[in-house]
């Protein structure tokens, strides 16, 4: 049997304040992957690791998206999701 309307819209409201990267002077945003730790997808699905997008002019963010299970536990680690792009950038250079 197919899933539940109970179960899709579960599945369709599981949002979280996640981190994301911007990139500057444009529109684009840069999501984490939502299964592979350290990943981040761009427009055309586009990839790159936490490393390059700290490296570049990509400036960190917190936006509500779409729960990444990953992220609390490789980033956040039970401190609060509420951060200053600045306090982000810090807790992304430190779980490198």
């Amino acid at each position: 049997m197919g899933i539940s309307i109970i179960e899709l819209n579960k599945r369709n409201t599981d949002y979280n304040l996640e981190p994301i990267f911007r990139i500057p002077h444009t529109e684009e945003i840069i999501v984490p992957h939502y299964v592979r730790p350290h990943e981040w997808v761009g427009l055309g699905g586009v990839t790159w690791k936490t490393e390059e997008l700290i490296n570049s002019k990509a400036k960190p963010e917190i936006k509500c998206i779409w729960t990444r299970p990953w992220t609390e536990h490789l980033i956040f680690k039970g401190k609060p999701r509420t951060l200053s792009p600045q306090e982000l950038e810090i807790f992304l250079k430190a779980r490198l």
